[in-house]
């Protein structure tokens, strides 16, 4: 026998779900580093569209996207290392990969602007049509029947969904 040289049958280390191998501290660091990015924009957003007073299903967009594209240039670790980053580096190329991910954060972002735009868009008219009214029952009339946008235009309908408003839901929300 030669001296370090293990000739005993090898076993395989049972892991949790079948995972034979063991988690790096940068593996776990990075998960970590995403769930509190995501918690961040999702808090972040919550409080802009609640300050601004603004459709939440458009800040959201925004944040991410924004975050997205800061990530896509500045590479943090947590973000560049993950296992989706990864494997998009790894069928793309690094570069590719971050122009990838730029124009994915730059086009969730606008289309949050263009929905942004839109709720302004709404709210202008619910507050026109509610000053235009011309006594009490013209003024429930628009609160409770009008829907200024009943279905989301063009192809923001395959991006996003869409959950029409009555004029009275928009000032609830204190858009006016």
């Amino acid at each position: 026998m030669q001296p370090g040289v293990d000739l005993s049958p090898q076993r395989e280390r049972p892991g949790g779900i079948g995972l034979t191998r063991r988690v790096s501290l940068r593996e776990i660091l990075s998960l970590i580093g995403v769930v509190v990015g995501l918690i961040v924009v999702v808090v972040a957003s919550d409080r802009i569209a609640h300050a601004l007073h603004t459709d939440e299903d458009a800040i959201f967009p925004i944040v991410f996207g924004l975050a997205l594209a800061v990530c896509a240039l500045t590479h943090p670790w947590w973000f560049w290392w993950h296992a989706k980053a990864l494997f998009v580096r790894s069928i793309i190329g690094d570069r590719l990969a971050s122009v990838f991910y730029l124009l994915a954060g730059l086009g969730l972002a606008g289309t949050g602007v263009v929905r942004f735009r839109m709720w302004a868009e709404d709210v202008a008219m619910c507050r026109s049509a509610l000053a235009a009214a011309t006594n009490a029952h013209g003024r429930m009339k628009v609160l409770y029947k009008v829907v200024p946008r009943p279905k989301m235009p063009g192809i923001l309908q395959l991006l996003d969904r869409w959950d029409p408003l009555t004029c009275e839901r928009y000032r609830e929300r204190g858009a006016f």
